[in-house]
């Protein structure tokens, strides 16, 4: 609070009852740019030890921990919030457990190709996902072959790395990389919700050239159309976040900008690395490692010279309240 007290007041009718108080204007905000000190902008770096709060930072560097707001105005990431500061070892760990939770991925590859038909060449594209809205919320992917049948829910496609991306798998044996998968509803889908999906799959398959317009979809025919995952991963933690370039450009130079090819390590999208061969299934940045590697990045911070914190509190002050 400390913080905010710094901010004007305005008069807030928070019931919307023409009942008005005295609140802080918390959305107003300064950019440090606008001050105009050389000073405060020669910041010196900070690395935040294991288990280290704001306050306790403040606390030694100024010997008081009441400028501890002062880094999440001049250190850019910190400005979308708390959550932001670097997170001890505990903490990012129990972070990961409930953001990721049980959430698996299965990644799958379109399968191109081309078939005469009356005399024209037409081209398919077979276990191909994206583009599927899959976002209906009684939407479940099924193991071919369970019994009884494993199931989940299904969160979102990410078409950048060719990932289905799933939670609350019926068993542990949902996940397999040699399975075979088709879409399903819940026992609680209604019949609008059906028919509506229904009709966005059957639109998906005509533009894949894997049935034509005339087709009746029902429900009974999901089994039908399967898909089979390059990989499944139990857990999203331990799937790719972004493959990992194995291409070498020949004309590769540091200050050079690739327009064509990747160099390698270079991080890049599924259809990259998986179909253009320019990587490999087990050469990736999982989302463990970015994660962590996002975590580490936020330990160092900048901070305002402590000669200098007396007058930047009191220039940020004047300015958040002009």
């Amino acid at each position: 609070m400390s913080f905010f007290q710094q901010f004007p007041t305005i008069d807030y009718d928070l019931q919307e009852t023409n009942q008005f108080s005295k609140r802080f204007d918390i959305f107003r905000h300064v950019d440090v740019s606008t001050t105009q000190s050389d000073e405060f902008t020669s910041y010196l770096y900070y690395q935040v030890k294991d288990g280290e709060r704001p306050d306790i930072v403040s606390q030694k560097l100024y010997d008081t921990p009441d400028y501890y707001w002062t880094f999440f105005v001049i250190n850019d990431f910190l400005q979308a919030g708390f959550n932001e500061w670097y997170k001890s070892s505990f903490d990012f760990h129990r972070g990961l457990e409930l953001e990721y939770g049980d959430h698996g991925a299965l990644i799958f590859l379109p399968n191109y190709s081309t078939e005469v038909v009356g005399g024209q060449t037409v081209a398919k594209a077979e276990n191909a996902i994206s583009g599927l809205n899959v976002t209906y919320s009684d939407l479940r992917l099924a193991r071919v072959g369970s019994s009884p049948q494993d199931t989940a829910k299904i969160e979102r496609f990410d078409p950048f790395m060719l990932q289905l991306i799933t939670h609350e798998a019926s068993s542990d044996s949902f996940y397999n990389s040699s399975g075979t998968y088709h879409f399903a509803f819940s026992s609680t889908a209604t019949n609008a919700g059906k028919t509506a999906w229904l009709a966005l799959f059957k639109t998906h398959l005509v533009n894949l050239g894997i049935i034509n317009i005339d087709t009746t979809i029902a429900e009974g025919d999901l089994p039908t159309y399967t898909y089979t995952p390059e990989r499944a991963y139990s857990s999203l933690l331990d799937a790719p976040f972004r493959f990992k370039s194995t291409v070498v450009d020949q004309n590769f130079e540091a200050d050079v900008v690739q327009t064509t090819e990747k160099a390698k390590d270079d991080v890049i999208g599924a259809y990259d690395a998986l179909l253009r061969g320019q990587g490999d299934i087990t050469n990736f940045k999982s989302w463990y490692e970015y994660e962590l590697d996002k975590n580490e990045a936020n330990r160092q911070i900048q901070y305002v010279r402590p000669e200098f914190i007396e007058q930047f509190a009191d220039e940020y002050k004047a300015l958040i309240n002009l």
